[in-house]
């Protein structure tokens, strides 16, 4: 009888103890599964930002090309653009700009200025939402210059072996279509004005553009907007950025426009610039 009850007991004992066995293995699963759907939603609310480089190696149409894929991404919550420019004719800079003032409104984009953000180059930078620059930076360079060429003397041309000397007549039907000919004649005075009232409504419109996105007073060009380059400290008492930073403060600038941690950004580079290089 004794021996039966002890059976008992060490089977009850050991049904309770399985239980238990059990219910930690259920509480292991229960943790690992909210673990891991913590894990899924952070992964989940991670915010994607796209990194573009505008430098002088990249051409503006595949610029262009690459910010549309971005913004019409819905994967892609802000715009990085890492700017390294002189710039170069503001007409093929121009649509650039337009484009990236046209994203901002709908995504953040922040732009990081590497060493030279320069004339045309830092027409584009003045379209996003916020500036950051790095410490020595070269910025601004606003103004406008038309260059008109011309051949001097007879030239040279080799015709079947043969190099004989020439002379081109540049015929014409327009007053200023061959204007720009390297081979017209000499610009006359009547030429010239109209070059310099060009090279002032085209100066005037650039400015006009970079004081509506940075909210400078078109009465005070002369101080930033006169072809000068500024440091980074320089520019930033005149406005032309807002911060001097790294790609850190880059991260946490978006963070806050995105309204996230910093720890939530994460920075991608176009599938074809996948190297960052």
């Amino acid at each position: 009888m004794k021996k039966l009850i002890v059976l008992f007991c060490f089977l009850v004992s050991f049904q309770l103890s399985g239980m238990q066995y059990v219910d930690k293995i259920f509480d292991w699963v229960g943790i690992k599964n909210t673990y891991e759907s913590q894990s899924s939603a952070q992964e989940s609310s991670k915010k994607v930002v796209m990194l573009l480089k505008v430098n002088q190696q990249n051409d503006n149409g595949s610029v262009a090309s690459a910010l549309m894929d971005a913004y019409l991404d819905p994967s892609i919550q802000g715009i990085v653009l890492l700017i390294n420019s002189n710039g170069g004719d503001c007409a093929d800079f121009s649509f650039l700009h337009d484009l990236v003032k046209k994203i901002a409104l709908d995504k953040p984009v922040v732009v990081f200025i590497q060493g030279y953000a320069c004339s045309a180059g830092y027409l584009v930078a003045s379209a996003a939402n916020y500036i950051i620059s790095a410490s020595l930076a070269q910025i601004g360079s606003i103004g406008i210059y038309i260059e008109v060429l011309r051949v001097t003397g007879e030239g040279n041309v080799k015709l079947d072996d043969i190099t004989s000397p020439c002379k081109v007549t540049v015929i014409s039907a327009g007053r200023y279509k061959s204007l720009f000919n390297p081979c017209s004649e000499p610009l006359s005075t009547q030429e010239i004005a109209y070059l310099q009232e060009r090279t002032q409504v085209s100066y005037r419109a650039f400015c006009q553009l970079i004081a509506d996105n940075r909210n400078l007073n078109m009465q005070e060009t002369e101080l930033w907007a006169d072809g000068q380059t500024f440091l980074s400290f320089r520019a930033l008492e005149l406005g032309l950025i807002d911060e001097i930073g790294t790609m850190l403060e880059v991260r946490k600038k978006m963070s806050e426009l995105l309204n996230v941690t910093e720890s939530q950004i994460s920075f991608i580079f176009p599938p074809s610039d996948g190297t960052g290089q």
